[in-house]
């Protein structure tokens, strides 16, 4: 059984469909609304209003020019929305009143269109010939399975063609690339006996089967055992002990251990003339501007209006400020220089 076809979304030039649809925005008195409000089916399982695509006829004739398979593509078409509101404010003064953001206007704008032109196939697809001569006109613009992709199966009669590998011979040489040189064994037997030392004599110990053997204990053990000061609790007793003890057995490295070493001199940072920061404001867009703040207080502003180069004369007066070449006082002037340059 051949796999279903599935609908493919009608891709068209963004820029082609805005110039098709500015005979329509440049008007003050548009024909319809662009969020199609006066169409009455908000679902695309409802059946198709009919009055609603007659009203709406004008701007589904356009659409149908660049996308004739009734599946225009979404996100292109909520792109076309949103240049016709940036040129020519379409929104409806209602939804601009109540401050619609224009992304989600251009997303249900777009969503209400795919739905009336959803129903307009299916009116093609239902093959009825009672239809108002608007949409004869509509039916007769639309191309059902133009968005259509056609998928191969074998009920085609196209069979897929098996790529035939050949065999290859290997380049690569046969002498090994790894080369034993030898082993060392880490097991009891084969390692060295650890030195040990006598406590009473401090000399090594008596091999092996000796008939006295002694204890033996390492060189921390046998400082511990001729150690017979105590240790003060209180802190850094540990280390006052420690330089006693070794001055106790004739260290003669103690003065170099103990003396106290000359302190290092510290270099005094300059005075830091405080943090300074830009602050962007790009809405309303006629109204862009940058201004300068240190530590929570207004310092100096530019819009665009005053100089296109507002952004950089401001992030130039805030190095200035920041690196001290600049006081704070002399900053509206500065900028004033700069925009009248």
């Amino acid at each position: 059984m051949a796999p279903a076809q599935r609908a493919v979304n009608d891709r068209f030039e963004v820029s082609e469909m805005v110039d098709a649809l500015r005979q329509f925005a440049r008007l003050k008195d548009c024909p319809f609304d662009w969020e199609l409000a006066s169409y009455s089916k908000t679902k695309r399982s409802q059946g198709p209003d009919r009055e609603g695509l007659v009203f709406y006829a004008p701007l589904l004739r356009e659409i149908l020019r660049f996308a004739p398979g009734c599946f225009p593509n979404f996100s292109l078409l909520r792109e076309v929305f949103i240049m016709l509101d940036e040129e020519y404010k379409v929104m409806d003064v209602g939804l601009v009143s109540a401050r619609k953001p224009r992304l989600d206007w251009a997303s249900e704008a777009a969503d209400a269109v795919r739905r009336a032109m959803k129903h307009l196939l299916e009116i093609k697809r239902s093959k009825t010939t009672f239809l108002a001569p608007v949409l004869i006109e509509l039916i007769g613009l639309v191309e059902d399975g133009a968005g259509r992709k056609h998928v191969v199966s074998d009920s085609d009669g196209v069979q897929p063609k098996a790529r035939a590998l050949a065999p290859q011979r290997s380049d690569a040489s046969s002498v090994p690339s790894v080369q034993f040189c030898g082993a060392f064994c880490k097991c009891s037997d084969c390692q060295p006996e650890p030195t040990t030392w006598d406590v009473s004599s401090a000399s090594p110990a008596s091999p092996p089967g000796a008939s006295s053997p002694k204890s033996t204990c390492s060189l921390t053990s046998l400082a511990a055992k001729q150690n017979k000061d105590s240790v003060s609790s209180a802190r850094g007793g540990q280390k006052r002990g420690a330089e006693a003890a070794k001055g106790a057995i004739g260290d003669d490295r103690r003065s170099e251990s103990v003396a106290k070493r000359p302190a290092a001199k510290t270099m005094k940072r300059p005075a830091q003339t405080g943090s300074y920061r830009v602050v962007n404001r790009a809405t309303p867009v006629e109204r862009k501007e940058a201004y300068i703040m240190h530590e929570g207080k207004f310092v100096v502003s530019l819009t665009c209006k005053m100089s296109p180069m507002y952004a950089s004369i401001i992030e130039q007066v805030r190095a200035e400020l920041e690196s001290g070449a600049l006081l704070r006082e002399q900053a509206k002037g500065r900028v004033s220089e700069l925009s009248s340059a």
